[in-house]
């Protein structure tokens, strides 16, 4: 469950993330944690704008997680090869992959950021230059290339 919360952590700090996922992520913890932490308990029936600061701070505390850090972008670094395989499998598109590499980008290079940047997000946006709708696995001819190689590489 570590890693599930530290990936929705990521993706609510990316602004990537809703309060169905939020939701989604306590159902599961509450079906498979035999004895869920009171703090993730009192998450249930916050308003959204409470939820997510309240998840955030509970990520903190009990797993001892904050996006804006070195393992903060170890985790970027897996939540990109999932993103890539999605992309692999027909279950996100190259444009819309594409537009959340670009959205990374921008959180990453924000001044006073203490996460370093992913390496694979370098890689892989360098790989999105010029994107538009138009784009697949296939057009341009290195999308697959890429996005295989990634997966590869964080699957080793």
């Amino acid at each position: 469950m570590k890693t599930e919360a530290e990936l929705l952590a990521l993706r609510l700090w990316l602004g990537l993330a809703t309060a169905g996922d939020i939701d989604d992520w306590l159902d599961q913890y509450v079906n498979q944690v035999a004895e869920p932490h009171a703090d993730a308990l009192e998450l249930f029936g916050l308003p959204f704008e409470l939820e997510v600061p309240a998840f955030m701070a509970f990520v903190r505390s009990v797993f001892d997680f904050d996006p804006d850090s070195e393992r903060g972008s170890e985790v970027a670094a897996l939540w990109l090869a999932q993103l890539c395989a999605a992309a692999l499998e027909g279950r996100l598109s190259v444009p819309r992959l594409c537009d959340t590499l670009a959205r990374m980008d921008a959180q990453y290079t924000t001044p006073g950021l203490r996460a370093p940047y992913p390496r694979a997000l370098n890689e892989l946006r360098n790989g999105c230059d010029w994107c538009d709708e138009t784009w697949s696995l296939d057009h341009p001819g290195h999308m697959r290339e890429l996005l295989s190689e990634h997966v590869r590489i964080r699957s080793m």
